[in-house]
């Protein structure tokens, strides 16, 4: 992922001319998709599969059976490729992302916890395709800026102090009060100083 983007950046920087291939099978794709989304589509550009030739149907491509198949433009795709799809081409990826939490992350979106994030933190807006970001306020510190703001504060880095026995002394070990002062003095004692304190 992180090649990929930093791909698109030098592309999109001019740095680095975009080498892609578009197959048969997705140049309608990328044509429509270039006017109608084309954030899609300069994310796609700047990746290995459009540099190998691997476009739009190759990994949307659905049968009639799939559940969240549907019929776009005489074409049958679903819009989420799942690990299911990626086993196509890469076995050992799509088996230890199946294994992973992640193949579950869209679960998000019908839970409590999203819930919260759009609409108790902030305002959830109804979807209109016409706006400049559609669905999302960007501009005011709210809605998906709150979801971004409040999913970061669990699921960002954890901070952890070195402690004296080689293992880490966190937060929940040091029980901070309200104010922020740890309660746990033991934990304190714990921590390892550096010749900076």
């Amino acid at each position: 992922m992180q090649r990929m983007e930093t791909a698109r950046k030098a592309e999109e920087a001019g740095l680095r001319a975009p080498t892609i291939a578009v197959p048969s099978d997705s140049r309608e794709c990328v044509d429509c998709h270039a006017e109608e989304n084309p954030g899609i589509v300069a994310h796609w550009t700047g990746s290995t599969h459009a540099e190998r030739g691997v476009g739009c149907y190759s990994c949307h491509e659905a049968d009639r059976e799939d559940a969240d198949s549907y019929l776009h433009h005489g074409v049958q795709i679903a819009t989420v490729v799942t690990p299911r799809d990626c086993a196509n081409c890469h076995d050992a990826e799509a088996d230890e992302f199946a294994q992973s939490h992640h193949a579950a992350g869209g679960n998000i979106l019908a839970s409590l916890d999203n819930f919260l994030a759009e609409t108790v933190e902030g305002v959830r807006l109804e979807f209109n395709p016409h706006s400049p970001t559609p669905g999302r306020a960007f501009q005011a510190v709210n809605g998906f800026a709150s979801a971004n703001s409040g999913c970061q504060q669990c699921h960002g880095a954890k901070v952890a102090l070195n402690a004296t026995d080689g293992g880490v002394v966190t937060v929940d070990d040091l029980q901070p009060d309200e104010d922020g002062i740890p309660t746990n003095l033991d934990a304190v004692g714990r921590i390892a100083r550096d010749e900076n304190g």
